[in-house]
């Protein structure tokens, strides 16, 4: 599940911002008004989305808070009527998405998707995707192989090889289980036993009372030691 911070000094619309977003599918992580909690809740928590007003209280701007913080989620920036001219310079100058109060569900959602497309769209083009899907060469039987993680459904340990399973093939290396995933380097990656590593994205299925996952037609057993966290991983997917 996608989680959002909210910046906003008047605690009545940040509530009824909560619901709204909340109603959309959208976990509320955090309602903050302040630099210093904006900061805090962004090292203490993984923060998809932030909705903030442009203005806060003790004089402040949004806009001038983030120029400061480095690898922001998506923002959404909110601002009343009386603050039209800010609105106006601060839509100029930076590269966020805004919404005039009161708005409304509907309104809400299609900002809410924008933000993060165009995040997705401007980490293509800059190459942050690419670090987080960065080719990996591999040595199986004398050759070197080029692989994308995005290419690999689950890694399997047996003796003193890997076999990672990709969506056409299966090539068996010799390393372990941590070592691949830390050359991987993906937070789509996580070990779900003491055998197997999965793909989040890959996942089809979990049976929770026989404890294992489905990967096309690839059953991978979940250890006991892993579930709880194998499970809230697949919320946030």
């Amino acid at each position: 599940m996608l989680k959002c911070l909210i910046v906003e000094d008047d605690y009545v619309f940040a509530i009824d911002t909560k619901i709204k977003v909340e109603e959309l599918g959208v976990k509320v992580a955090a309602i903050v008004s302040s630099f210093s909690e904006i900061t805090e809740a962004l090292q203490n928590q993984n923060i998809d989305l932030i909705l903030s007003d442009v203005k806060l209280n003790n004089g402040e701007y949004a806009f001038d808070i983030f120029k400061t913080i480095d690898k922001l989620p998506p923002i959404i920036l909110f601002s009343g009527t009386k603050d039209a001219k800010l609105y106006d310079k601060s839509r100029e100058s930076n590269p966020y998405i805004y919404l005039s109060k009161p708005f409304d569900d509907i309104t809400l959602r299609s900002a809410i998707e924008g933000a993060l497309r165009s995040k997705k769209e401007l980490n293509s083009k800059s190459g942050d995707i690419q670090k987080q899907d960065q080719n990996l060469f591999v040595r199986a039987n004398g050759h070197m192989i080029n692989l994308r993680p995005s290419e690999i459904n689950y890694i399997q340990s047996e003796g003193n090889y890997i076999y990672i399973y990709t969506k056409v093939r299966k090539i068996a290396i010799r390393s372990s289980i941590k070592t691949v995933l830390e050359k991987i380097g993906s937070n789509n990656f996580m070990q779900v036993h003491r055998g197997y590593a999965v793909n989040i994205t890959e996942v089809n299925e979990f049976n929770i009372p026989e404890n294992y996952a489905m990967i096309n037609s690839s059953k991978i057993p979940i250890g006991r030691k892993y579930k709880k966290d194998f499970r809230e991983r697949l919320r946030e997917v």
